[in-house]
């Protein structure tokens, strides 16, 4: 009875400080599953393709019989605008557990056919590997939301920090583009970090079986930060003998090293940096080969079905895992992507992760000055 006394009050002290003062914490749920404009027309893919698994919150007003201002809950106050953010919160766990629904059917089919991804489609593949890390990342606001009489308040903290606590079913698309443009910030500014640390690295353990080897990818990695142009990634192919055996595997990668690596991937983004610190460094090197091995199926299912077939939210989504500026014109992404699964399915290059992490860094030109 305290428990529930308490949290009815701290609710009550949410929302009588949102009604006095609109910009404060819970200003952001006044844009919460939010239904587009009336007269906004929704973007068309390039061609007609499946229900695309980069889906955001539901849109109101569809199946109900009510318009999207009945139910948009930045057009209510009071106990309506409460009543309204809940049923959308809902409506987004439903979406979550559709998903989880999915996501669980193709892992039978991907063990039936022996783990073969190739047996998937691109978008299929796709929703068997991120539905678990929106599971991970809205789990404890999901469970207190099933919980009768506290679950009403498992909305309101998730709106306080919508990016950490809840996953892309409950963000509406203008979220969905805001934290996509915040990730690129948060990974790009650790670009020039990483290819210092590279350099530093690479001129202390040259050996005279490969000085020379050593020494012109020095001098490539050096050329990018002094003259932040981007390094021809087929250029690169011709080093992937110092990533094989060599010190700049990732088995002999200093610790160092492989915490910005981790960083600039964005392999563990919800996790702190002071936490991030304390990792083992066999957990940090698991965690970029697992990364490494997604893109690259991730790849080869792309090169199968061409980049022709990924809506623009897909083609962001896609190119920021691969390091790629996804605030570049479309057109240019989708060379840029061809172009980067063309390298990272070669022969020589497609088993080695610390190659692989560099490369994501050495062919952007962003945040390297």
């Amino acid at each position: 009875f305290f428990l529930l006394s308490s949290s009815f009050q701290t609710m009550l002290r949410l929302l009588q400080l949102h009604i006095r003062h609109p910009a404060g914490p819970l200003a952001s749920s006044r844009r919460f599953l939010a239904a587009p404009p009336v007269n906004s027309k929704p973007e068309k893919p390039d061609q007609p393709v499946a229900k695309s698994p980069l889906s955001v919150a539901p849109q109101q007003g569809q199946g109900d019989g009510s318009t999207p201002e009945q139910n948009d809950p930045s057009q209510k106050s009071g106990w309506p605008y409460v009543k309204a953010v809940i049923q959308a919160f809902g409506r987004s766990v439903k979406l979550l557990y559709r998903d989880v629904k999915s996501a669980s059917a193709l892992k039978k089919k991907l063990r039936a056919n022996s783990g073969d991804f190739l047996k998937l489609t691109w978008r299929e593949y796709y929703l068997v590997k991120q539905t678990p890390r929106d599971l991970r990342r809205c789990l404890p606001v999901v469970l207190l939301f099933c919980v009768p009489t506290l679950g009403n308040f498992a909305p309101f903290l998730g709106l306080m920090f919508p990016r950490r606590l809840l996953s892309r079913q409950f963000w509406s698309p203008s979220q969905a583009t805001k934290f996509a443009q915040q990730e690129w910030e948060e990974r790009s500014c650790n670009y020039r970090e990483v290819v210092e640390k590279l350099i530093t690295h690479a001129e202390n353990v040259s050996t005279t079986d490969s000085d020379f080897l050593y020494s012109d990818f020095v001098k490539l990695a050096r050329k990018h930060l002094t003259t932040n142009t981007a390094v021809d990634l087929q250029s690169l192919v011709k080093f992937a003998p110092l990533f094989v055996a060599g010190e700049l595997n990732l088995e002999e990668m200093p610790r160092d090293n492989l915490l910005v690596m981790c960083d600039a991937v964005g392999v563990y983004d919800v996790v702190p940096d002071w936490l991030l610190a304390l990792f083992p460094r066999s957990l940090l090197r698991d965690k970029l080969r697992s990364t490494v091995r997604e893109v690259y199926e991730s790849d080869k299912l792309l090169q199968r079905e061409s980049v022709n077939v990924l809506s623009d939210v897909e083609l962001r989504t896609v190119c920021l895992a691969r390091g790629i500026d996804i605030n570049l014109p479309t057109d240019e992404l989708r060379t840029r992507l061809a172009a980067w699964i063309s390298f990272s399915t070669e022969r020589t290059v497609r088993h080695l992760p610390s190659l692989i992490v560099h490369s994501m860094v050495l062919s952007n030109v962003n945040k390297t000055t």
